[in-house]
């Protein structure tokens, strides 16, 4: 798990703690990160 959220980090710029990474919650977490 840690080596999958690193990949969305370094792809997106956006660190995710909570399992699990639905597409939902990274387009979530990157649309709340651009605000």
């Amino acid at each position: 798990i840690p080596t999958i959220a690193n990949a969305i980090y370094d792809a997106v710029g956006v660190r995710l703690t909570k399992t699990p990474f639905t597409p939902e919650r990274v387009l979530s977490a990157i649309r709340s990160h651009s605000t």
